[in-house]
């Protein structure tokens, strides 16, 4: 569960409806009215705590040939949604820069698996004004277009480094993508002959 003020928001796998729970002295929930989407995963803004991006599964038509899944911000203090992104068949692990600057997260498309085949979206957040939305923009794709990669787990080492798993080489291992030089590279000098790391995150 993420605490944040005065806001509750439960782990998706406790609650199907995402709830904002204002801890009153009667700790009476609020639901949020416009989340009614399935399996919410979500991630606070590290410095605007009533923005939270989640990965939204709209069911409104249920044929898993017609769910449409979006990278979703929220304003909580409102209830509106905006989509972020969306046209990949599954979204996941939205993840904030510690500074906010910036958020990765992760895609890929049916019939793979994410440990098939996939992809880490890097981009920049550039809010409003008035610091109550933002867009993401100038979006890095960390890719392997040619052959059947997966590039999974994406995790800020810090407001420049992010850290991610690639099996380019058969195994799960670390690699990083440094914003200012907008390169990646593999963390090990030889890959580890084993996906020990994805059993770790």
């Amino acid at each position: 569960m993420l605490i944040r003020q005065n806001l509750s928001y439960p782990h998706p796998r406790q609650l199907r409806q995402l709830l904002a729970l204002r801890l009153r002295a009667a700790f009476v929930p609020e639901p949020c009215s416009l989340l009614s989407c399935r399996r919410v995963s979500h991630h606070l803004h590290p410095l605007h705590h009533h923005l939270l991006v989640s990965v939204l599964e709209d069911h409104t038509n249920d044929a898993p040939s017609t769910v449409e899944t979006r990278l979703v911000l929220i304003d909580t203090s409102t209830q509106s949604i905006i989509t972020l992104a969306e046209g990949a068949d599954f979204y996941a692990a939205p993840d904030f820069s510690p500074d906010g600057t910036h958020i990765a997260y992760q895609s890929w498309n049916h019939p793979h698996m994410p440990w098939q085949k996939s992809q880490v979206h890097v981009g920049e957040v550039v809010l409003d004004e008035s610091g109550s939305t933002f867009t993401v923009e100038h979006i890095k794709n960390l890719a392997w277009d040619t052959k059947d990669v997966s590039v999974t787990y994406p995790k800020w080492l810090n407001n420049d480094v992010l850290i991610f798993l690639n099996d380019e080489s058969g195994f799960q291992n670390p690699w990083t993508y440094t914003i200012s030089t907008d390169k990646s590279f593999p963390l090990l000098s030889t890959p580890f002959p084993s996906s020990v790391f994805s059993s770790q995150l």
